[in-house]
């Protein structure tokens, strides 16, 4: 979806909004303990109004 949109893929900005200080990661992991699954979330003002933003 990022590669045929208008603003496209940058792999620098998305690798510097996974280390940023809002950013949170849930980690799900199976029984051995090894990761199956993450999803990378953030809280945000925007616009003057609480925003969530989710990444899957």
């Amino acid at each position: 979806m990022y590669e045929a949109s208008s603003w496209g893929w940058k792999d620098r900005d998305k690798r510097e909004e996974m280390y940023e200080d809002r950013a949170w990661h849930l980690i799900a992991r199976n029984e051995e303990r090894l990761p199956v699954a993450f999803v990378h979330f953030r809280f945000d003002i925007e616009l003057d109004e609480e925003v969530l933003y989710w990444y899957i």
